[in-house]
């Protein structure tokens, strides 16, 4: 099992914003944010995301609802949970 990534789960039926974010840490899960449910978001992290492969593959450039994602909303938590992740 892989200890660091970003991942979706579908919030409970009837929530204002239907994805929420968790961050996977040494067995711990950090609640990071939520959002309105968008197919392509939620595929891209259901099985998660590491923090490095997002900074790597850049493969979600290609789709406007993700790179919109991931350079704003993300963008803060992925910097923080990148500099704790070299400063541990």
């Amino acid at each position: 099992m892989r200890k660091h990534i970003i991942y979706a789960q579908l919030s409970e039926e009837g929530a204002k914003d239907p994805i929420t974010f968790f961050y996977r840490r040494d067995g711990k899960n950090e609640y990071l944010f939520s959002c309105h449910y968008q197919k392509s978001i939620y595929d891209y992290f259901m099985n998660g995301k590491s923090p490095d492969q997002l900074y790597r593959c850049k493969d979600w450039r290609k789709n406007a609802r993700l790179s919109h994602l991931i350079n704003g909303t993300l963008k803060k938590h992925l910097d923080s949970i990148r500099d704790d992740h070299y400063a541990g």
